[in-house]
């Protein structure tokens, strides 16, 4: 009898608790905002990556390694300076949108340097936040999305 009873007030307790508890929290909208920002910060860590590349002395060309040893250099901050690492694994596709925008960061770092030569080392976690400006002002400009030039 004891054990019924604590079977119903459990189960009691139960509904009670769901009935106070939130549901599942709502599926976001897949809009054009929502859109937009995840392109722009892919765009940014991207172009921030190929960025640091040409800070560091490294060409525009690219290295293809493993997923992991770009993350390794990625995470440490410690990439070789021969090159902008980009992960062997990607589709050509995937490695075509990489290349542009990683190259689009390296350029852009490059005019950077030129018009201030003794420029001092940025603040490497701060940088994507210059892209992602950049990339929401020309989305917000133009239908096409992020800057290409």
């Amino acid at each position: 009898m004891m054990n019924k009873l604590c079977l119903a007030v459990l189960a009691m307790w139960c509904v009670e608790a769901q009935a106070v508890l939130p549901g599942a929290p709502p599926t976001p909208v897949e809009g054009p905002a929502l859109a937009t920002m995840r392109l722009c910060q892919i765009f940014s860590v991207r172009a921030a990556w190929g960025a640091q590349a040409r800070f560091k002395g490294a060409p525009s060309a690219f290295k293809y390694v493993a997923r992991d040893t770009v993350h390794e250099y990625f995470m440490a901050d410690n990439a070789p300076r021969d090159g902008i690492y980009v992960a062997e694994d990607l589709d050509p596709y995937e490695r075509r949108a990489y290349e542009e925008v990683a190259f689009f960061g390296w350029k852009r770092m490059d005019v950077w340097l030129s018009a201030e030569p003794d420029r001092r080392e940025p603040d490497w976690a701060a940088l994507p936040a210059v892209f992602y400006q950049m990339c929401k002002d020309a989305a917000s400009n133009s239908a096409d999305g992020p800057p290409t030039d």
